[in-house]
């Protein structure tokens, strides 16, 4: 299965708009996702949808900060119908390709899906880390370079 990841045009954002509740749902998140307006407004954001046989299978989204030159992969969605199909393995492979350098992404505890994923797709020598913020939020973030 060819996996496409395309960069997405503003007035793409309604695909995003429409996978967001879903996503947030599996997350266990309520609410909305203020930041999504932005990957089109600031510079070092990155919006993708990633596309099988032209059929939206999925979104990323990138941020790159700057000021410690690293690249975030902020979210990371593939639509149910496309899970256990190398889909996801496939475009988070493309998307380390596309974005050459330091990495980090961040995992919430009880995201087992995720837990599971990332380990499998990451290159070797990835390093994690358990995080606790403030608020007592629990993650795993997963730290590499894609050379």
């Amino acid at each position: 299965m060819k996996v496409q990841i395309k960069p997405a045009l503003e007035r793409e954002k309604q695909h995003f708009e429409a996978m967001l509740p879903e996503y947030l749902r599996e997350l266990g998140v309520d609410g909305d996702y203020p930041y999504l307006p932005l990957y089109w407004q600031e510079p070092g954001r990155f919006a993708y949808l990633l596309l099988v046989e032209d059929e939206i299978a999925g979104f990323a989204l990138v941020r790159q900060q700057p000021e410690r030159a690293v690249y975030e992969l902020a979210e990371f969605y593939v639509v149910s119908a496309y899970r256990l199909a190398g889909v996801g393995h496939a475009a988070a492979q493309g998307l380390f390709d596309l974005h050459r350098g330091p990495w980090e992404l961040s995992v919430l505890a009880d995201n087992l899906a995720g837990l599971r994923f990332w380990p499998r797709v990451l290159p070797a020598g990835a390093h994690a880390q358990t995080i606790e913020t403030p608020e007592g939020v629990q993650y795993t973030q997963f730290g590499f370079v894609s050379v």
